[in-house]
Parts: C-alpha cells; sequence; structure tokens
C-alpha cells in the first residue's frame, strides 16, 4: 500500500481542482 500513499496527495490534488 505504499504506492497508495505516495497517490495520496495526487488524489488530493485531483480533488483539489
Amino acid at each position: 500500500e505504499e504506492f497508495l500513499k505516495s497517490l495520496a496527495p495526487v488524489l488530493a490534488a485531483v480533488v483539489k481542482d
């Protein structure tokens, strides 16, 4: 699930947009 932790910020950026 390490990749998920790295994807967390990316997902947040997408949601922010």
